[in-house]
């Protein structure tokens, strides 16, 4: 995988010249996971991404929000970079002041109703899993702002904006997607659901699982390896045991 990785993004690079999110921010995840996890990643490959992503993404961070319609969009790229910092201990290509810096753009770009919105992406765009539906984004921003980074007024932002977007996810309908029902599972793990309740509702994520032993972002589609990396990766975080039938 991490062969794969490194090839692909460094073709990428060279042809679209473009530091997306698949090929910047999530490369940049998935390096700093696999190190941490003792798998060999070559250091050269890996500061070059980090320096390549956070060039094109970071500079955004400070910027105040854009009211342009299909400009006020929230970043992405900087949602992940942040997730990379929570997920990845030890982790040193997001720093603190990064945190903070980006902290203060998601402040920034959180919706009047509590959300945070992809809905102003191309439609395109939405198809699962990129995009797909505000509920996502507002979960990803959600995990990513947990716990605040700051000093105090920061905190007491970050504390008023996670209780607007708790509101707006209670009265939200829940969208059927392999991906949401992830986050799902997730928030409600590390939210301080009891064991039992996390063992049912991980029990009732596995039922999205084919018969080929993958997962689609969608009920109905065939099995792809983002759904099915992304589930076994949420279902790891929770703590199912890799030597899991289902796993």
């Amino acid at each position: 995988g991490l062969a794969f990785l490194e090839k692909d993004a460094a073709k990428w690079r060279k042809e679209r010249k473009c530091a997306t999110c698949h090929h910047g921010t999530m490369t940049l995840f998935a390096y700093a996971e696999a190190k941490r996890q003792g798998y060999a990643v070559k250091p050269e490959t890996a500061a070059d991404t980090f320096k390549w992503a956070k060039e094109r993404w970071m500079e955004r961070a400070d910027k105040p929000r854009d009211k342009r319609p299909g400009w006020s969009m929230v970043s992405t790229p900087l949602i992940y970079f942040a997730l990379t910092a929570r997920f990845v201990p030890g982790q040193q290509a997001i720093s603190e002041d990064d945190l903070k810096r980006i902290t203060g753009h998601l402040l920034r770009h959180q919706e009047a109703d509590g959300s945070w919105a992809w809905s102003s992406a191309p439609p395109k765009n939405r198809p699962p899993p990129f995009f797909e539906s505000d509920e996502v984004a507002t979960r990803l921003v959600t995990i990513a702002l947990q716990p605040a980074v700051g000093d105090l007024k920061t905190t007491v932002a970050v504390r008023d904006s996670l209780m607007q977007a708790a509101v707006w996810l209670k009265k939200t309908k829940p969208a059927d997607t392999t991906q949401a029902a992830a986050l799902r599972l997730l928030m409600s793990a590390r939210g301080g659901a009891s064991a039992n309740v996390v063992k049912k509702k991980i029990a009732k994520f596995l039922q999205r699982q084919n018969k080929d032993g993958g997962f689609s972002p969608i009920r109905g589609l065939p099995s792809d390896a983002y759904a099915t990396g992304q589930a076994l990766y949420i279902l790891r975080l929770v703590g199912v045991k890799p030597d899991r039938k289902a796993l």
